[in-house]
C-alpha cells in the first residue's frame, strides 16, 4: 500500500511539473516586445533598444509642431530623432530627410559620451539619407509612434552609422 501511495505522488510530480515546463515553454516569445515607450533600431546590424526618453514638442512661429525624441540606452548612447511638420500633417507621411530646411532629422550620439548632444547627425554625411513615418499622433493622449532608418555621419563624414527597421511605439510627447 506504501509503494502505491509512493508511486502516484510521484506520477503526479512527474505530470506537475512536465505541465508547468510547458505553460512555461509556450507562454514565452521571444519577438514579443513592449507597446509603449519602446525603441527597436539595428544600428550597423546590431539589435538596439531603448526604454528612457526625452521628449521636448514645440510649436514655432510658422504654427509647425518641433518633436525630439531622444531615446537613451546604457552608457549614455543615444538615438535622436527630429520631426517637424503642422500638426494635422505629421500622421500618416514620410519625410524624406534631404535638408536642414524641412526639419526632420536623425541622430546618434556614441556609448560613453557624457555630453547631451549627438555625436552623429544626418547631415554630418556627404550624401544625406535617412525617412521618418509617423504612423500614430495623437495629442489627445499625448504620444506618437513611427517607423525610420537611415544613415547617420560624425563631423566632415567620418564613422558612418546606418540605422534599420527603426520603430518607436507610443512614446509619450510629455516626458
Amino acid at each position: 500500500m506504501e509503494f502505491f501511495k509512493m508511486n502516484q505522488l510521484k506520477n503526479n510530480f512527474t505530470t506537475i511539473l512536465a505541465c508547468s515546463f510547458f505553460l512555461l515553454l509556450f507562454s514565452c516569445d521571444s519577438d514579443e516586445y513592449p507597446t509603449e515607450n519602446y525603441m527597436h533600431v539595428y544600428i550597423n546590424g546590431y539589435e538596439w533598444e531603448a526604454f528612457q526618453f526625452t521628449v521636448t514638442s514645440s510649436q514655432n512661429s510658422n504654427g509647425e509642431v518641433e518633436i525630439a525624441i531622444v531615446a537613451t540606452a546604457e552608457l549614455n548612447e543615444a538615438v535622436i530623432i527630429g520631426i517637424q511638420g503642422f500638426p494635422d500633417e505629421i500622421q500618416s507621411r514620410t519625410q524624406e530627410i534631404t535638408s536642414l530646411a524641412n526639419g526632420d532629422f536623425l541622430g546618434y550620439r556614441e556609448e560613453g559620451n557624457a555630453t547631451g548632444i549627438e555625436t552623429h547627425s544626418s547631415f554630418g554625411c556627404t550624401t544625406i539619407d535617412g525617412s521618418i513615418f509617423i504612423e500614430e499622433y495623437n495629442t489627445e493622449e499625448g504620444y506618437i509612434s513611427g517607423t525610420f532608418g537611415g544613415t547617420v555621419c560624425s563631423q566632415g563624414a567620418q564613422d558612418i552609422v546606418t540605422f534599420s527597421s527603426g520603430e518607436f511605439l507610443r512614446i509619450s510627447l510629455d516626458q
